[in-house]
């Protein structure tokens, strides 16, 4: 033991200890030495080994192995020279070097190394903040490792660690599932399948096929590989070009580039929002407020939260019991479940209420069909309105068209507020010797001859608010308008002077010469 200052020892395969303070020559092979704190160590000779505690340490090795720290004790050193075999354990140890053929092995917690063109392992559940370039390094499970340097490659070998690394190589293994990438620009392969990936940088390019990668807020990645699920948290931007893939978005600001696949926008509780390029995709919108904005083509949406949106045209659109939605773009085939309110934006749009009970839809120039047992609040003008059965429709825009036919129950069309400018079209096989026009208060009753399907509008007789519909159409071309009131007059004469007569069961129009008149006069091509 030497507690002085500049003494040179001779001496071979023996032990030196080297007081707090101290610094020593050593001239000799195979020696143990030892630095408390604050000493410095020449040692001339080759296989030596070299044990550090304390701070403020250096040492001057020809190579050799060289422990810093204990399990309970850290150690802190300088070391100068190459081809050192260092053992880095205890809390926030730490080690400098400058030479080459370094190898590291960690085995602490919050450890920190300087090493250029190493090689390092970070043992299970251990940490280290490294800096230098071209170091390659091994990570055991839940181990951590924070780089700085240049040329960086990790290898990942056990589950759940963690790299910081910039424009470095990084490689799970096969297995390896909960890995943490950061940092930018990062190369990044899985081995084998089911990997499981969070990155939080930008410009990854990730290799894995049937695995989950995770995108934390403001990512973005090139993920190469097929069958994968990718999850985006806000912000984030993903390019995929594999197939299969499936695509989790929440949080708002997301793009991803998709070659089809599956996509799911927001939770039952949380909203999501994202851009999507690509064809082909199946999409599921949940949450409340949650957003999808696409511009390709062979787009299906499931919409199932409250107040969605979606931007798609020449789509399949299905909005569930319970939601409300706002669709953009034209073209779509839209059915209806729901209750709420659906708007859609764009022309050449079908939507077909397939529930029965209320629901309430504001579209223009498209398609509205009312299946069996739906009724309808329609906003917007000039629509195609389909009665299929038993319907009842409020319409308040101008310019609609409403389809009714044999077969279609009794239909009604409301009374709307304000003034409404609508034709009936009562479809094929049916003309004007079909149809028999009865006032039924202040209401307007149509029947289909021979059978029990009617049409009534509400209100046409009462003035306030203006009639929903003026004029109506037959499949021959034949018109009706300015003169319903005189063939409802004319029926009513009739039906008053034959008792008998129930629209009903009558299978064709009276020949009476009164009756043919009326009807002659009022109908017009």
């Amino acid at each position: 033991t030497v507690t002085g200052t500049g003494d040179t020892i001779g001496m071979s395969s023996g032990t030196a200890s080297i007081g707090a303070g101290a610094s020593a020559t050593i001239n000799g092979n195979s020696d143990v030495v030892n630095e408390a704190g604050t000493a410095t160590v020449t040692s001339t000779g080759t296989g030596d080994t070299l044990n550090v505690t304390g701070t403020g340490n250096a040492a001057t090795l020809a190579g050799g192995t060289v422990m810093v720290g204990t399990s309970t004790v850290a150690g802190a050193v300088t070391l100068i020279g190459d081809n050192f075999a260092i053992t880095e354990q205890g809390t926030s140890s730490g080690v400098v070097t400058s030479g080459d053929g370094i190898s590291l092995d960690v085995k602490g917690k919050t450890d920190t190394a300087t090493v250029k063109n190493g090689t390092v392992t970070v043992e299970a559940s251990d940490s280290l903040t490294l800096t230098g370039n071209g170091d390659a390094i091994t990570e055991l499970a839940s181990a951590t490792v924070t780089t700085s340097g240049a040329g960086i490659s990790v290898d990942m070998t056990g589950s759940t660690a963690t790299a910081t690394v910039a424009s470095g190589t990084v490689t799970l293994e096969s297995g390896v599932t909960g890995a943490t990438v950061k940092g930018n620009s990062n190369t990044i392969t899985a081995l084998g399948t089911g990997s499981t990936l969070t990155v939080t940088g930008t410009g990854d390019t990730i290799a894995i096929a049937s695995g989950t990668v995770t995108l934390g807020a403001g990512a973005s990645a090139t993920i190469n590989g097929n069958s994968d699920i990718v999850n985006e948290a806000g912000t984030a931007t993903v390019t995929s070009t594999g197939t299969g893939d499936t695509l989790n978005v929440t949080g708002t600001g997301n793009a991803a580039t998709l070659n089809g696949g599956t996509v799911i926008v927001g939770t039952s509780t949380v909203a999501g929002a994202v851009t999507l390029t690509g064809n082909n995709f199946a999409i599921t919108e949940q949450g409340t407020s949650s957003g999808v904005a696409t511009s390709g083509t062979g787009i299906t949406l499931d919409v199932k939260g409250a107040t969605d949106t979606a931007t798609i045209s020449n789509g399949t659109v299905t909005i569930e019991t319970g939601a409300t939605a706002t669709i953009t773009g034209s073209s779509n085939t839209i059915t209806d479940k729901a209750s709420g309110l659906v708007t859609v934006s764009g022309t050449g749009n079908a939507v077909d209420a397939v529930t029965t009970g209320a629901h309430s839809i504001t579209t223009t120039s498209g398609t509205v069909k009312l299946e069996a047992g739906a009724n309808a609040t329609i906003s917007g003008n000039n629509d195609l309105i389909i009665l299929s059965g038993n319907n009842t429709v409020t319409a308040t825009g101008t310019g609609e068209t409403y389809s009714f036919g044999t077969g279609a129950g009794q239909g009604t069309i409301a009374a709307a507020t304000g003034t409404t400018t609508g034709l009936v079209d009562f479809g094929s096989n049916l003309s004007d010797e079909n149809l028999w026009f009865v006032q039924s208060g202040n209401n307007l009753k149509i029947d289909i001859l021979g059978t029990t399907d009617s049409l009534t509008i509400n209100d046409w007789f009462g003035g306030t608010p203006a009639k929903a519909v003026q004029s109506f159409a037959t499949s021959d071309g034949s018109k009706l308008d300015s003169q319903v009131a005189q063939l409802v007059s004319a029926m009513a004469t009739y039906s008053a002077n034959n008792t008998g007569f129930n629209p009903t069961s009558a299978t064709q129009m009276p020949t009476d010469s009164t009756l043919q008149n009326a009807i002659a006069a009022a109908w017009h091509h």
